[in-house]
């Protein structure tokens, strides 16, 4: 069994993060060193306060669950229980984040309790909510199938599309280049994003401009976070 709490590091604001070894010696770190909870409300939360603002579907696909940090953000927007048609997919390749994630939720045992616990009070402070009622949302959520935690995400699964905020936030393309290629991403939007709908990621190259463009987004100038030169935000639908 891994032992996850070997894998985090404190990142520069002071949130957690978490550091993965792949083939070939490199190390790579879910998030920038300069902060993790930063990171992801400048480049997902951009996304979710666009769809806020328009009033679409509070419908999100995540790609990539990590320590949970898109999900914590999103519950956090989705906090009225009245948005009964609240829909949050997540994915994650690794069984055992999914499990950690969910047991906590469920206020069951997890090695990545205090983790959680961190991530839930940087992000509550950070959204104007109470912890207990980002908790209580997150467990509200999960019971009612609102958010669903899924394995890896590819092309030939049956799962239901019209996202209104696509939050693709994989590993690079050099841990995964199968998913930062031109053809699967213009495939993956094809299925997914609804035809009012915000992408967001942290990466901004070539492939994933055209695959965007050719699908009908527009790409809105975004500088990337903290020393990097661009990240990528695109709108189709507005």
């Amino acid at each position: 069994m891994k032992n996850y709490l070997d894998q985090i590091v404190l990142t520069e604001d002071g949130s957690p993060s978490m550091a993965w070894d792949f083939d070939g010696g490199r190390r790579e770190t879910m998030h920038a060193k300069e902060g993790a909870v930063s990171e992801t409300n400048y480049i997902y939360g951009e996304a979710l306060r666009i769809l806020q603002q328009n009033n679409w579907p509070p419908r999100v696909l995540s790609m990539g669950l990590g320590l949970g940090y898109n999900e914590f953000l999103a519950a956090a927007y989705f906090i009225d229980p009245a948005l009964t048609d609240t829909r949050i997919l997540s994915f994650e390749k690794d069984p055992g984040l999914r499990e950690q994630f969910a047991a906590w939720v469920k206020n069951e045992a997890c090695d990545l309790g205090s983790v959680y616990e961190k991530i839930l009070t940087l992000t509550a402070a950070l959204t104007g909510c109470t912890p207990l009622e980002l908790k209580l949302t997150l467990a509200r959520l999960l019971a009612k199938n609102q958010l669903q935690l899924h394995g890896e995400l590819t092309l030939d699964l049956k799962l239901e599309s019209g996202f209104s905020a696509i939050l693709y936030d994989a590993f690079s393309g050099y841990s995964q280049p199968e998913l930062w290629q031109q053809n699967h991403i213009a495939e993956f939007l094809k299925k997914y994003a609804a035809p009012n709908c915000v992408f967001t990621t942290y990466a901004c190259t070539g492939q994933l401009k055209r695959a965007l463009t050719a699908e009908n987004f527009k790409l809105l100038p975004r500088k990337g976070f903290s020393f990097k030169r661009e990240a990528t935000l695109a709108i189709r639908g507005l």
